[in-house]
């Protein structure tokens, strides 16, 4: 079994960070709107000891320019460029994606700097790029897909302990390794992880790591993450446990929600989005128009439920290793009743979020449809629906679309994001459409390629309708790097050469 000494302070509490014990300091920054991005504040790391701090910011003045030299003398801030390969190093897109590793590559450590948000972890890791210098949780299922490609196995089971870790110390896979994230979770890839690292290694890694899938599925299964049914049946929603601004994002938080009459609500709906990796989509907003109106909370969505699908036969196969038969059956049952409480309440002619405050499903197609497919839930005939309804909705000159809804956020039309067209491709495989899955792929590559050889650089997201136009919406800038589109590049370039099974 996966096991990590932990100390008690590591136990019962986490270092609080210097936005915490110094809010005014906190506050004041963004008052003075001294960072154009809130996240490079909460991840400035101290220089001293916070009490010094403390006490030199008492003393200090509050104008704009005396607190930025405050700031300037007292923490270090995050670099967000990434400069370390240049372009004309890397003539191709996998040359360049090698040579990127190392760059992306941080050392595991246990040893905290005193009110830094970083939360430390035993094991290497891989960081997306750009402002992202954290571990993440769905993205790093998807960058090991090219870690595998590129021969990095040991990294692959090196993050797949560091979630372990997580689950071990926290009670589930947090957002990423920063303090800001310990309310909320994201996608629940965790079991898909042990999959891939079983793969790699053997399947003693299902037994290995069973303690920790047990305890994500729990995590997932205890409110306020349930919807229970009239009828008894189960489904899951995202639910970040706070109802104030994002730290990584406090002033824009702060000022969207002024207005409002019940802004905690606003703000819980809003991180609730951020568990679910899609920040921000027309999928979570009532008004498409308007982001004022999300209401996560109340919609059961297909991907999250498929997912949790996938972890519980996973399970149950780990069990079925091990010879507890019992203990097996009881989790292909609870897969069972999800495939169940999925077809009757996310099944409209293709698979979709079911809103629960007005018990209907979503009337619009959107690329989390796809993910019933990419574990083996669906039928054929609902397998061949969805896929219908994804070739005339979804697919475009670049790959697949993320929604069919132009609504400025950054997870909605024109954008196209790499794991949705992994599980795309993955998903379609699965049910026989090789002809759409392998357009899907050599659109989405080309896409990458292209784009590559016009900036040297991978991106976060792309523009998958207008290929000559960039990726755009959202909170913060097209960031390159980019873990998740490297990993996914790697792996459908081997599929498509047939040196990579699905």
């Amino acid at each position: 079994m996966v096991q990590v000494s932990l100390s008690m302070s590591e136990k019962n509490q986490i270092t609080l960070p210097f936005y915490e014990v110094l809010p005014d300091l906190f506050q004041t920054a963004h008052e003075m709107e001294i960072f154009e991005d809130g996240k490079a504040w909460v991840d400035a790391v101290p220089r001293c000891s916070i009490e010094e701090i403390r006490s030199q910011w008492n003393k200090a003045k509050k104008d704009k320019k005396s607190i930025e030299d405050f700031i300037s003398d007292y923490f270090d801030l995050p670099n967000a460029d990434n400069k370390t390969i240049q372009y004309n190093q890397s003539p191709t897109v996998e040359s360049h994606i090698k040579n990127l590793w190392p760059s992306l590559f941080r050392k595991g450590s246990l040893s905290h700097i005193e009110g830094s948000s970083l939360i430390t972890i035993p094991f290497d890791y891989v960081v997306p790029g750009g402002r992202f210098n954290e571990m993440y949780y769905w993205d790093s299922y998807f960058t090991m897909l090219g870690l595998a490609i590129h021969g990095h196995k040991p990294m692959i089971r090196n993050m797949t302990k560091n979630f372990a870790y997580f689950i071990d110390r926290f009670g589930f896979a947090p957002n990423g390794n920063r303090s800001y994230f310990l309310s909320r979770s994201q996608p629940p890839f965790f079991g898909l992880m042990v999959e891939l690292l079983a793969g790699v290694e053997d399947e003693s890694v299902y037994a290995e790591f069973l303690p920790q899938l047990l305890k994500e599925h729990a995590f997932w299964m205890t409110p306020p993450r349930v919807i229970v049914f009239d009828n008894g049946l189960t489904l899951n929603r995202y639910a970040d446990n706070k109802s104030e601004p994002r730290e990584e994002m406090y002033r824009d938080d702060q000022k969207e929600g002024a207005h409002l009459a019940d802004p905690a609500s606003f703000y819980n709906h809003l991180r609730s989005a951020c568990e679910s990796g899609w920040d921000f989509s027309s999928r979570w907003m009532r008004n498409k128009d308007d982001l004022t109106t999300i209401h996560t909370h109340d919609i059961a969505p297909v991907d999250l439920n498929a997912l949790l699908f996938a972890l519980e036969m996973i399970i149950a196969k780990s069990y079925g290793q091990m010879g507890e038969d019992k203990h097996a059956e009881k989790f292909t049952s609870l897969a069972d009743a999800r495939k169940t409480a999925m077809t009757q309440y996310c099944w409209h002619g293709f698979w979709t979020d079911y809103h629960h405050d007005v018990q209907r499903p979503y009337q619009l197609i959107t690329a989390a449809s796809i993910t019933p497919l990419f574990v083996g839930l669906s039928t054929a005939d609902q397998a061949a629906l969805t896929h219908n309804q994804i070739f005339e909705m979804l697919l475009k000159p670049g790959g697949l679309c993320t929604t069919t809804v132009q609504s400025g956020q950054q997870w909605d039309k024109p954008n196209g994001w790499a794991p949705l067209q992994w599980m795309a491709v993955a998903g379609l495989s699965r049910y026989g459409f090789t002809q759409t899955a392998t357009t899907i792929a050599e659109r989405w590559t080309m896409l990458n390629e292209k784009v590559f050889a016009n900036t040297g650089k991978m991106l976060e997201k792309y523009n998958v309708e207008n290929t000559d136009l960039p990726g755009g919406g959202g909170e913060y800038p097209v960031q390159d790097g980019f873990g998740w589109t490297n990993g996914v590049y790697l792996a459908l370039q081997s599929w498509l050469k047939g040196t990579y099974k699905l």
